[in-house]
């Protein structure tokens, strides 16, 4: 997904998952995967992990959801979508 969606680089915090039982502070080897995803996709973008009811509003206010095939339990992620930046025009 992140070959074609930018992360919105005008907000501090872009990439949200769910988390492992409402634990923000624990995470699966999914997450660890999404992070080195996010980290070689969208450089410096630090990866939230937010309580349930935090990602369940976030998930309520998307404006589309990509279901994949990904079987793992909390496999969630949240991006923002950012600017797509003419080819011509350099990002800040």
């Amino acid at each position: 997904v992140l070959s074609v969606l930018p992360v919105d680089d005008a907000v501090p915090e872009a990439l949200f998952r769910a988390s492992v039982k409402g634990n923000p502070l624990l995470a699966d080897p999914v997450h660890h995967e999404m992070e080195a995803i996010c980290a070689k996709r969208a450089p410096g973008r630090k990866v939230v992990a937010l309580a349930g009811a935090d990602f369940y509003q976030r998930v309520r206010s998307a404006h589309a959801i990509v279901a994949t095939s990904e079987p793992r339990l909390y496999a969630n992620i949240i991006i923002r979508k950012g600017v797509i930046y003419p080819p011509e025009t350099r990002k800040p």
